[in-house]
């Protein structure tokens, strides 16, 4: 894992975590983020503070902040990166990761060249899936609906 929080912040003798979201409300993913910067620090040798702190959008700075304690959510945090792990060593050894026909459709609103390092596996997955998405640039997903009950499912058909 790599990451980063927006901020250190010296409380003492140790470091407080405090990380800037957009939305007004904590969610598990933001507690989960926070427990995974401050186990990155702590393989550092950092001296993290239990607490660390969102700074939740909505107001003027700092106005509306979330308090977290890190060790109440550390195990689960320790359980959910055990189960991503397990999900990605299992995902890696299998020699045909994907049927194309099972594979996710790529979202509307993201960049169809978005997939990192798995850029090369997705284009070919597009390829050979000739969906609609593919062959027509900014397809909505509700015109594709509509073209399949149409009977139109593939680019060639289109």
């Amino acid at each position: 894992f790599v990451g980063a929080p927006d901020f250190l912040v010296r409380e003492g003798s140790q470091w407080s975590i405090f990380d800037a979201k957009l939305s007004r409300s904590a969610t598990p993913a933001h507690v989960a983020q926070l427990c995974c910067y401050a186990e990155l620090l702590e393989e550092l040798d950092v001296d993290v503070s239990p607490f660390a702190t969102l700074v939740l959008g909505g107001g003027a700075p700092l106005e509306h902040t979330r308090r977290i304690h890190l060790p109440t959510y550390a195990a689960h945090w320790r359980r959910l990166r055990g189960r991503f792990l397990s999900f990605a060593d299992r995902f890696d050894d299998c020699p045909e990761p994907w049927v194309v026909q099972n594979a996710p459709l790529p979202r509307g609103d993201a960049p169809k060249d978005a997939h990192g390092r798995w850029a090369s596996l997705a284009s070919q997955l597009l390829v050979e899936r000739d969906d609609l998405f593919t062959a027509c640039a900014g397809l909505t997903s509700r015109q594709a609906r509509a073209l399949k009950r149409e009977g139109v499912a593939t680019g060639q058909q289109l």
